[in-house]
């Protein structure tokens, strides 16, 4: 019988190769990817760290050439026009507050935007908000702003009712302010993008019952951006 006749000579001539004896160019292409992949990846971590670099050269350069300050705030006058606790545990109350407000600054502007705000709270909860005017600060200034707050039927537990007619009693009212401040900054004839400063201030009023005036025994405000 001859090999061409043999039922086993097609099956061996046309067996499946091993996967280490397949032609050369599939292994050359796999290869050639990987290569550009890899030369791709190093050139955009290179571009980053380029990026990242100028970013930083450009941080300090600013640093260095406007010497940026934290803008400065303090409550210099509290007024009292209206706090009535009802008989349900509710509080209304009105308050003119006189707010300053300095730029350090000898090259940057400030301008404060409309949507500012400011709370008063007592014991955690809110007894009015108001907002600051719009306005803009020129560099090295300081200004003093009047800012009108309200609330209405804002309701308190019992505890806070009891600790609210000690504090009277004491002369010694602790309130907290909450104000959140978005601003812009002018460098030179340019204008940033919108920022917001979070001012917080804790204060001891020496009561609550003066129209005239209320005296302030402690204040002490913090600034973040």
């Amino acid at each position: 019988m001859s090999e061409k006749e043999d039922p086993h000579y097609y099956h061996s001539k046309h067996q499946e190769k091993p996967l280490g004896q397949y032609p050369k160019y599939f292994s050359r292409r796999r290869k050639f990817h990987g290569n550009f992949f890899y030369s791709c990846f190093v050139l955009g971590f290179q571009i980053l760290m380029l990026f990242a670099i100028a970013i930083v050269i450009a941080g300090i350069t600013f640093y260095a050439v406007f010497k940026p300050k934290m803008p400065k705030y303090s409550v210099e006058n509290f007024q009292i026009t209206s706090f009535v606790v009802g008989i349900d545990g509710t509080v209304s109350s009105q308050f003119v507050v006189g707010v300053r407000t300095t730029n350090p600054n000898k090259k940057i502007g400030i301008y404060y935007l409309d949507d500012s705000y400011i709370g008063v709270f007592y014991s955690g909860t809110q007894l009015s908000r108001g907002k600051f005017p719009a306005f803009y600060q020129d560099h090295e200034t300081i200004t003093t702003l009047t800012v009108f707050l309200s609330g209405s039927d804002v309701q308190l537990n019992k505890k806070q009712i009891t600790l609210l007619n000690r504090h009277r009693v004491d002369g010694s009212i602790p309130l907290h302010f909450k104000v959140d401040l978005p601003v812009k900054f002018k460098v030179g004839k340019l204008k940033t993008p919108k920022y917001t400063f979070h001012v917080r201030c804790d204060l001891v009023l020496g009561g609550l019952n003066s129209r005239t005036g209320v005296n302030i025994g402690k204040r002490k405000c913090k600034v973040k951006l």
